[in-house]
């Protein structure tokens, strides 16, 4: 029936306005991480250079590598936490 129909049609707009909220709310949470890790990813640059800067003049050469080492993994790690952030955002910005 018709009231059947229009039911239908509002409960899909209902449902259609909450997965909007929910991926607008994820999108938000998305970009303040985003905001945060790239904060990160600059710090991470810095030590990452001043090590170089330093690492062949030092004793401790093989401990400065394993230290480098250890930054460049994190900061692997985390461009793909950073390009997750950055799939959420998009999604969204394609529904908007």
């Amino acid at each position: 029936t018709l009231e059947q129909l229009e039911l239908n049609f509002q409960q899909l707009e209902a449902e259609e306005k909450a997965m909007y909220e929910k991926r607008k709310s994820e999108a938000e949470e998305a970009q303040r991480t985003l905001a945060q890790q790239r904060e990160m990813y600059q710090k991470i640059i810095t030590q990452e250079k001043r090590i170089a800067d330093v690492k062949g003049n030092r004793y401790y050469k093989d401990q400065y590598n394993q230290l480098a080492k250890k930054y460049a993994d994190s900061k692997k790690e985390l461009e793909e936490d950073m390009r997750k952030q950055e799939e959420i955002i998009n999604l969204f910005e394609m529904i908007k």
